[in-house]
């Protein structure tokens, strides 16, 4: 079994190819982005007055302390910042 390819046939199949993986990797890319676009709830984020721990709260749980210590924590605020607050 003889294949002979000329060269602009190789060059063709070449520039599918990566014409091909180019896609795919588009593809892969867009698909894990959409996955890992997780964001935390803000009423279920807490920080402890304490050891200033930032924490989240598990979803049935209604105990606002804090893992480490044990003492009551607060409702996390982000620290007031330009770059932090977005625009409303």
């Amino acid at each position: 079994m003889n294949i002979n390819l000329h060269i602009e046939e190789c060059l063709l199949l070449y520039t599918m190819l990566l014409l091909v993986f180019v896609a795919g990797s588009y593809v892969l890319f867009r698909l894990r982005r959409k996955a890992g676009g997780w964001e935390p709830s803000r009423s279920r984020l807490m920080s402890c007055r304490k050891c200033e721990k930032v924490f989240l709260l598990k979803r049935q749980q209604r105990d606002r302390r804090c893992p480490d210590c044990g003492e009551p924590s607060r409702e996390f605020r982000p620290p007031h910042s330009v770059l932090f607050n977005k625009p409303r």
